[in-house]
């Protein structure tokens, strides 16, 4: 008795299908092109935009794009499915198919009339449905970035070591400042991100230089001086039309020194059409001097142009740390608004942070 129930459902499911491809096809395309179904569209929901972001970081740590869309795909899967047969299931035209496939199979399949039809024909219904949405989907998984922008940072460096932290500035003393910051790669790319020139931050310093601040760093007034004479001047990379002084000043509010980084929004669909072989060149920002171990630091608004060449592995989500740049220190999206253009060339010199030198 078991066996000829499932036989006769399998026969009213084939019935149906027959039914929705013959006589109801135009029918059904007709629907399915008002659908206008996309699986990536764009969306405000939270979980695409978590997802977006994982597919940012994703992309933003390899430089690999399938890698990227394959984490869009997979994460949007089942469940965009689902929330297709929902779409489907509450629509008047689901329900209008429906009945209209049940009438031809109760005037032309008699037989088939049976206890539980409704439930049989109702799903496969919806199942071919759901189908030809799929199937006449143009969209693909970037897609759910069209309009979307997203806060990156871009910290020099940071590819060629495991923790953000192991690219903070150091200092001569315990307690870090201006005068005692060593001269090493980390702190002098920024200073050549940031358009300072070794002439304009040695000046800067002596202003704003007091003199107990100069007496803590007596004993080391000689190895500093040597340090930085053997320091070749560089040329800068742009300008964050922000004074001088104010940078010293910044840079005194890092008693933990910190790591150098810019942060800034930028269009999704531009990230993943970054080749890392080209200069970024954003004007409007954060420059984060953030201290990632104890969440301290002191970073500023910028209005200027900066231009920087980051390499796979350089930028990050803003946020992605517990102790992360928006959390800590209470941005409003606002400040970090930016324009960002792509440039076919980097600029000379190239401001690699490769290694941490010591002066």
């Amino acid at each position: 008795m078991a066996t000829r129930s499932t036989s006769t459902k399998e026969k009213i499911a084939e019935t149906v299908t027959s039914i929705l491809e013959g006589e109801m096809a135009d029918d059904v395309a007709s629907f399915i092109r008002a659908l206008s179904y996309r699986r990536f569209s764009p969306d405000t929901t939270l979980e695409k935009r978590v997802v977006l972001h994982e597919a940012v970081r994703t992309y933003l740590a390899t430089g690999d794009r399938q890698a990227a869309s394959l984490e869009i795909s997979e994460r949007l899967g089942d469940a965009t499915d689902i929330d297709l047969a929902s779409i489907l299931s509450d629509t008047e035209v689901f329900d209008t198919f429906s009945a209209k496939v049940r009438s031809v199979i109760e005037a032309s399949f008699p037989e088939l009339v049976v206890e539980g039809i409704g439930a049989v024909v109702g799903r496969t219904t919806l199942l071919h449905l759901v189908e030809e949405a799929r199937r006449a989907d143009t969209s693909n998984p970037f897609d759910i970035a069209a309009g979307k922008d997203v806060t990156v940072c871009f910290i020099p460096g940071s590819s060629s070591v495991q923790n953000y932290w192991e690219t903070a500035t150091r200092s001569w003393l315990e307690r870090s400042d201006s005068i005692s910051i060593y001269p090493d790669r980390t702190f002098l790319d920024f200073l050549g991100v940031v358009g300072v020139t070794k002439a304009d931050w040695l000046a800067a310093v002596e202003r704003n230089t007091t003199m107990s601040a100069a007496a803590r760093m007596r004993a080391h007034l000689a190895e500093r001086t040597a340090a930085w004479n053997a320091v070749p001047e560089w040329e800068t990379a742009g300008s964050l039309d922000i004074d001088d002084d104010d940078l010293v000043a910044a840079v005194d509010g890092c008693p933990f020194g910190f790591t150098p980084m810019i942060a800034f929004t930028m269009d999704a669909e531009e990230v993943f059409s970054l080749d890392f072989a080209e200069t970024l060149e954003v004007t409007g920002g954060i420059v984060g001097l953030h201290d990632f171990t104890t969440g301290s630091g002191d970073p500023i608004r910028f209005e200027g142009t900066l231009r920087f060449s980051p390499g796979v592995g350089d930028m990050h989500l803003a946020d992605d740390q517990p102790l992360g740049l928006i959390a800590t220190h209470g941005f409003l999206s606002s400040a970090f608004v930016s324009t960002v253009k792509r440039l076919s060339l980097r600029p000379t010199p190239d401001f690699q942070t490769t290694a941490h030198l010591t002066p």
